[in-house]
């Protein structure tokens, strides 16, 4: 169960904290005269732009049922076999 099911209201809060966490960032970033910090903060909404993505295709479920079509039965595993136990030798020889 994601957040977004458990309680929307704390979805949102998250969501708005990310959001203007972000525009703060790239303010302060406006406001100084450094690479590094520009550097940064762009690797910042990259990252946070990329979990976004990869958060609303989990949410939006299979590419399958988007179109359309029939869910695919997942084939259940095969059953495990039985591992043979190993023949015991006697030290003897065999005989014919």
């Amino acid at each position: 169960m994601t957040l977004l099911e458990r309680t929307p209201g704390a979805f949102m809060i998250a969501t708005f904290a990310i959001v203007y966490g972000v525009v703060l960032a790239e303010t302060w970033m406006l406001t100084t005269t450094s690479m590094a910090a520009m550097t940064a903060v762009m690797a910042l909404i990259i990252a946070v732009a990329g979990l976004l993505v990869r958060g609303m295709g989990d949410l939006m479920g299979s590419e399958e049922y988007a179109l359309g079509e029939p869910a695919r039965a997942v084939p259940a595993p095969a059953p495990a076999v039985a591992a043979r136990p190993a023949p015991v030798t006697t030290g003897r020889a065999a005989h014919a």
